[in-house]
C-alpha cells in the first residue's frame, strides 16, 4: 500500500525505503536495424526513467504477416523496456 500522509503528522512511523513504481513494457514492429540503446534513449526522451532494455522475440505470430514470403525474424524485432 503507498499513501500520501503528511510527514508531521506520524513523526515516529516513516517508511523505511521509498518505493520506486515499475512497469514492463514490450516495444514491437521495431526496425532490424534498430539497437537497445535507440530505444531506451528515445523512451528516456520522454521523461521516462529505464531500468533495463534488451532484445527479445517478436510477439507477433508468423501468421498474421502481411507477407507470406518474409520471416518474421528478419523483418522487425521487439524489446523488453
Amino acid at each position: 500500500m503507498i499513501g500520501m500522509a503528511p510527514s508531521t503528522t506520524n513523526r515516529g512511523l516513516v517508511a523505511a525505503k521509498k518505493i520506486v513504481r515499475k512497469a514492463v513494457f514490450c516495444i514491437g514492429n521495431v526496425a532490424p536495424n534498430c539497437q537497445a540503446d535507440d530505444v531506451r534513449q528515445f523512451v528516456e526522451n520522454l521523461s521516462v526513467h529505464v531500468f533495463t532494455c534488451f532484445l527479445v522475440a517478436s510477439r507477433r505470430r508468423p501468421a498474421d504477416d502481411d507477407d507470406d514470403h518474409v520471416s518474421a525474424a528478419s523483418d522487425r524485432q521487439a524489446f523488453r523496456l
